[in-house]
């Protein structure tokens, strides 16, 4: 195999020269730069997490969004670019503070089976990303969601923040937001004919009342 030989300056055009030697000198001083911000940002990402693991463990429905701007309020509270004015996933402010959380992420990912994604969820994730770039009232959203599939508190912020981390899988554009309207249930299975004689069963954590017989299942 005949070895190959590097390419010089001289081997491009005038006009490649030219351009390459305007953008040697702001090329070189972005690469130094980015090596100390990337530093700072690293030694930054734990104190910065762990405030935020905090918060949300005091707060209900404490979203990454809210924690950004709790340090910077020109932040905007959506998502896509609306009538002219940058969403949250294009703010330098979010964008930075997205970066050292994956640093983190990143740094305690594990491998084997309990490192692995969940492709139903990543899809739900992502549907709901798409979604909600034209939706005028995400809390409703996200109150059917916990409604319908009965989410626990813990698991609505994993999949709020999930839903933060993941790309539209196309850009909505809409001249008005969205309304959201009720909460269109699921066709579930009927119950077995001896169900209906006894109460229903009881679910972890979940207080069931009878209203025929005024009895309470603790």
């Amino acid at each position: 195999m005949a070895k190959l030989t590097p390419v010089a300056v001289a081997d491009l055009s005038a006009a490649n020269r030219k351009q390459l030697q305007a953008l040697r000198r702001p090329v070189l001083d972005a690469a130094q730069s980015f090596g100390r911000m990337r530093e700072k940002l690293s030694s930054l990402a734990p104190k910065v997490v762990k405030l935020y693991n905090g918060i949300v463990a005091d707060l209900e429905r404490f979203t990454f969004v809210d924690f950004v701007r709790l340090f910077d309020d020109s932040v905007p509270t959506h998502a896509a670019d609306r009538d002219g004015v940058t969403g949250y996933r294009n703010h330098p402010t979010y964008y930075t503070m997205q970066y050292m959380r994956r640093l983190i992420a990143t740094q305690g990912r594990q491998r084997g089976p309990q490192g692995v994604r969940d492709s139903a969820t990543d899809a739900l994730a992502r549907t709901l990303a798409t979604v909600l770039q034209i939706v005028e009232d995400h809390e409703r959203v996200w109150n059917a969601i916990q409604t319908e599939f009965q989410f626990s508190e813990r698991l609505m912020t994993r999949l709020r923040r999930r839903v933060q981390d993941t790309k539209p899988l196309i850009k909505l554009e809409a001249t008005r937001p969205a309304k959201v309207g009720n909460v269109i249930h699921m066709d579930r299975a009927a119950a077995p004919p001896q169900a209906e004689a006894t109460e229903p069963m009881q679910q972890p954590g979940r207080r069931v009342s009878v209203a025929a017989g005024r009895k309470r299942a603790a």
